[in-house]
């Protein structure tokens, strides 16, 4: 199988852990690098090859992401992003690990490979028909949106923390394609960020262009962190306000997001039912709503695990509402541990699933009910009444 490499450069920034042979320095490759993509279930892919700058020469051989990028020495950065846009279909490019459970998800790889290089994937028929109009029916019944964004002053209807708020979303949102997606371009370690309903009005204005992940205060440029999807309640148009997006602007990591004229975008036209997803370093907006009807939409965001969610879960949704969810539920919302077992997430060094009924103020960690340190919950299988 033949991979073209790539010239990358190097600069200073934080590093992530590093296995190298022969290299410690810091400058800028003026010779390709082999750039081996991960897999669709979200394993690791490598940077190999030849390495030479002012100084010294030698050979990298690391472990990477991916996407995101991968530390040659503890002040250097090698940027990968856009890893696999040459590399052949693999067999397996269909396969993830979703929470410990093999899936195939036809078109997996595909996908990938379109947020890769474009920054973003769109994805007719999501759900069909069917699911499509009772998520509808089942989001008015269910939502009251938020009342100082009524109109006549806002011509945007919001609803925020939807898994507070009705069960309609649960099977969305754990999708064991949707996570596939989500944990391949992340990784494994991801939560729900933000679960909102958008109700675009007639009159409503377009959007300037933003980028998602601009709500964290890190530094450009960085490994995606977050991965925003939007599920068409209703028909997307250019009339009714399809969502803009810049292709190829998850990359621009040096500019500053600019609006039309000065940037040429994209409107994602697509049928109820379809889903759009982009990286959060996309420059996208919503677009004017010109018709007489509205435009109903599902926005269901993810980022990393050890980041702060842009709704806190832990708050706005009821600890009562946690205890009856499917435990692939829970651990999206975020209560799950960390990459060892004092990673973020963990309740005294243990599983926090395990510790929810065990805190009280004042608790005896060493109390013979207690969990023991490697007690973990039971295995995330599908529960027999559907749930997931």
């Amino acid at each position: 199988m033949k991979r073209e490499g790539r010239t990358v450069d190097l600069a200073k920034a934080g590093a992530m852990p590093t296995r190298l042979h022969g290299l410690n320095t810091n400058g800028s490759c003026d010779r390709p690098l082999l750039v081996l993509p991960a897999n669709a279930g979200g394993r690791e892919g490598r940077v190999l090859g030849s390495f030479t700058n002012r100084r010294q020469a030698g050979r990298v051989d690391q472990p990477v992401p991916q996407f995101g990028y991968a530390s040659v020495s503890g002040s250097v950065l090698i940027e990968v992003a856009c890893l696999a846009a040459t590399a052949e279909t693999n067999a397996d490019d269909d396969v993830a690990l979703v929470y410990g459970e093999r899936v195939r998800v036809p078109g997996l790889g595909g996908w990938l490979r379109a947020v890769r290089e474009h920054g973003y994937v769109v994805i007719p028929d999501w759900l069909d028909a069917e699911r499509t109009r009772r998520l509808c029916a089942e989001l008015r019944r269910d939502v009251n949106p938020l009342r100082e964004l009524l109109p006549p002053d806002r011509m945007t209807v919001r609803a925020h923390n939807l898994l507070a708020k009705t069960r309609c979303v649960d099977d969305l949102v754990c999708d064991p394609r949707m996570l596939a997606l989500i944990q391949g371009v992340l990784g494994d370690r991801v939560q729900i960020s933000a679960a909102v309903l958008f109700d675009l009005l007639p009159g409503a204005k377009a959007q300037p262009l933003h980028q998602d992940d601009s709500i964290w205060p890190i530094p450009r440029p960085h490994r995606p962190f977050l991965m925003n999807t939007v599920i068409a309640v209703e028909d997307f148009t250019k009339a009714n306000g399809a969502t803009h997006l810049v292709p190829g602007s998850h990359l621009w990591h040096d500019q500053k997001v600019r609006q039309p004229p000065e940037v040429e975008t994209v409107q994602i036209e697509m049928k109820a039912g379809s889903l759009v997803g982009w990286t959060g370093a996309m420059w996208h907006g919503g677009g004017a709503n010109t018709t007489q009807e509205s435009r109903m939409a599902l926005n269901l965001n993810f980022n990393l695990a050890f980041l702060r969610q842009q709704e806190n879960q832990y708050i706005g949704v009821p600890r009562t509402e946690v205890a009856k969810m499917p435990r692939r539920l829970q651990r999206v919302l975020g209560y799950q541990g960390g990459y060892s077992a004092a990673g973020p997430g963990m309740v005294d060094l243990r599983d926090p699933l395990v510790m929810m009924d065990k805190i009280r103020f004042g608790y005896n960690v060493n109390d013979p009910s207690m969990p023991r340190l490697d007690t973990t919950p039971e295995p995330l299988q599908p529960k027999k009444n559907g749930g997931s």
